[in-house]
């Protein structure tokens, strides 16, 4: 279970005692944690409304909000009017911080089915959360200016940084963190490090678009009148109720449908689609497109907190590793580089029991010095 269950359960007065054992060792985890959830706590006023509203239907709730606000414009409009505005915020950010579900308020015009995320995925965002390395820097841009950056730990903070303003949202990630994603319309996106998405805090038209550059993970709301588009620097993804894997660094795009279906459209090329167990692989300097069966677990693991390697050269493997956990690395036998292991390793354990894992697996001695992995040949005793 994830912190905003966690939360949501709390506000609604059935948290667990092991949940509330969660929350507070989330809340000592960083002084931002606690601010971000006092503030949310502050007015029991809201607090009221909200655990009113949690207990019946979400469309009948809001449907009350909506009433209640009326009445108070039929009141004293002038009054009413900045005071519903206020309110209305405050509401949407307790929506998005404790259920991810923004976009019930700020989208009304169709209802996406919600994606589900797998038990094992709701562990590790947990895990990444308490871990520290869900972080990212957004930049907010109203009317194409850019207006805000700041580093945010959470997706909630973007409400409470635009309220309800038309604004697009540059999502980035850096070495050794990570980051989940609420979008619009209730779908989620899970960038790993080095990786940018790039969407607005309301969908448009006929369809849904965002940009992503890096590794992403995506989980589509089902919505057949709005299709979803994910942009990359070489073409465009369309999806149909889909979970899939992006890679898409500047030079080229490679996507694993997990299930559901997709359409590819490289730049210069027309749309192929694609099925579950399959990876299409395009750049940006050819028009063609290579389709190929692939086993998807060794895409889905990161995802699910795991790093998975399959006859993988040690040096490709520390590469990631060493990007994971933000070090440098060094061989001082260059043979080592191209010796190939297969393995699983807990993306949220320690630098040292991998390194101590790798050590096992070859005849490499692996160990961290001076912030560096240096790699060398075992010595004999």
């Amino acid at each position: 279970m994830n912190i905003n269950e966690i939360i949501y359960h709390q506000i609604i007065g059935i948290a667990s005692e092991e949940e509330k054992k969660h929350l507070e060792s989330w809340l000592n985890l960083s002084p931002k944690h606690r601010e971000q959830f006092e503030k949310l706590m502050e007015n029991c006023d809201y607090l009221n409304d909200y655990q009113r509203h949690s207990r019946i239907d979400v469309d009948k709730a809001w449907e009350k909000l909506m009433i209640m606000v009326k009445e108070e414009e039929g009141e004293n409009k002038k009054q009413a009017k900045s005071y519903s505005i206020k309110w209305l915020i405050r509401v949407a950010a307790l929506f998005l911080f404790v259920a991810g579900a923004g976009w019930l308020l700020l989208h009304r015009e169709s209802k996406p089915e919600l994606p589900l995320i797998p038990e094992a995925v709701s562990q590790a965002i947990t895990q990444s959360t308490e871990s520290g390395k869900s972080a990212a820097k957004v930049s907010i841009r109203k009317k194409g200016k850019e207006q805000i950056q700041q580093e945010i730990t959470s997706d909630a903070m973007l409400a409470v940084l635009t309220g309800n303003e038309e604004a697009v949202y540059e999502i980035e990630t850096h070495r050794g963190k990570e980051f989940w994603v609420t979008l619009p319309d209730g779908s989620r996106v899970h960038l790993n490090y080095n990786a940018r998405l790039i969407y607005p805090n309301h969908f448009v038209g006929d369809s849904r678009q965002v940009f992503v550059e890096g590794e992403a993970y995506f989980y589509i709301a089902k919505d057949k009148s709005h299709p979803f588009v994910v942009n990359t620097n070489n073409g465009m993804l369309k999806q149909y109720g889909t979970e899939f894997y992006v890679n898409a660094p500047k030079e080229s795009t490679s996507v694993v449908l997990v299930s559901g279906s997709i359409g590819v459209t490289p730049k210069e090329g027309s749309e192929r689609m694609i099925r579950p167990g399959q990876q299409a692989i395009f750049n940006v300097h050819k028009s063609s497109l290579k389709i190929e069966d692939v086993d998807t677990s060794l895409y889905t693991a990161w995802n699910e907190g795991r790093m998975v390697f399959e006859d993988c050269p040690l040096e490709s493997l520390i590469e990631v590793i060493a990007k994971w956990y933000d070090v440098d690395y060094t061989f001082t036998d260059n043979n080592l580089r191209a010796v190939h292991l297969s393995g699983t390793f807990d993306r949220y354990g320690t630098l040292a029991d991998i390194l101590n894992a790798i050590s096992e697996l070859t005849n490499a001695e692996a160990s961290l010095q001076d912030h560096k992995v240096v790699l060398g040949r075992k010595v004999k005793k």
